[in-house]
């Protein structure tokens, strides 16, 4: 597998297959009533940031056992997220750190992975942003220029046209920089979303979803994700969560 550090990205082409995703795509379409809609998409599963932008941050905690067991019903999936820390390294330190769920490490009030599903209309795509909102639990790694934080995008379905993940690798940003992301998408690497392609990238790169079409055929953009963290206890590794 190939491997990313501080300020990397990567995509591994295939890290599932599409009998996998048609698979978990048609449980989610089975488990509807279980679906979270939150800023005008929904998630499978409960994603902390989602959460806290719309106010419920206590139903995150008070049902994250109720939605890791939900997510648990697609068969592989949390595994295969939580697969893709085998990419990351950090100079100087063992290729081969253990990984830990948030929830081991802070509690059981944490979800360990879950899904975004946007869809059934197209969209003009996202804002360019870093992911600090899940380092709020450690507040110094927000600010922290050594800090080792990446983000695993899996693709499940991709939509008729666009979705794919823009990013701008030339500078890391950090909570007090947070203000002066680059904007302008031509300065920015294109990265495609097609089933089975897993995404990873530092979380202090900029990014955002480009603008998309859905269509009966392909009337959905739906994405898998995970958080890492590098933590040294209560032993050196990953932290993960959703």
């Amino acid at each position: 597998m190939e491997t990313i550090s501080i300020g990397g990205y990567t995509t591994i082409h295939q890290a599932v297959t599409p009998e996998q995703c048609t698979g978990w795509m048609n449980r989610m379409l089975a488990r509807r009533d279980a679906w979270v809609e939150r800023l005008g998409f929904h998630t499978f599963g409960r994603a902390w940031y989602t959460e806290i932008a719309t106010g419920h941050l206590p139903t995150y905690h008070a049902q994250a056992w109720q939605a890791n067991t939900l997510v648990a019903t697609l068969p592989g999936y949390t595994a295969a997220m939580i697969a893709a820390a085998k990419a990351l390294t950090v100079p100087g330190s063992p290729a081969d750190f253990s990984v830990r769920a948030r929830r081991e490490n802070l509690g059981e009030y944490w979800c360990d992975s879950g899904l975004h599903i946007l869809g059934e209309r197209s969209q003009g795509g996202g804002v360019a942003h870093i992911d600090l909102e899940g380092l709020a639990p450690y507040p110094p790694v927000m600010f922290d220029r050594g800090a080792a934080a990446f983000s695993a995008v899996l693709c499940v379905a991709a939509p008729a046209r666009g979705g794919d993940l823009l990013i701008w690798p030339e500078k890391r940003y950090f909570a007090d920089t947070a203000e002066n992301l680059p904007v302008r998408k031509a300065d920015a690497v294109r990265l495609s979303c097609r089933a089975g392609d897993l995404l990873i990238f530092d979380s202090f790169l900029p990014h955002m979803i480009d603008a998309y079409e859905v269509d009966d055929e392909a009337p959905w953009r739906v994405t898998g994700v995970i958080h890492f963290l590098l933590r040294e206890e209560p032993y050196p590794h990953w932290e993960y969560w959703f």
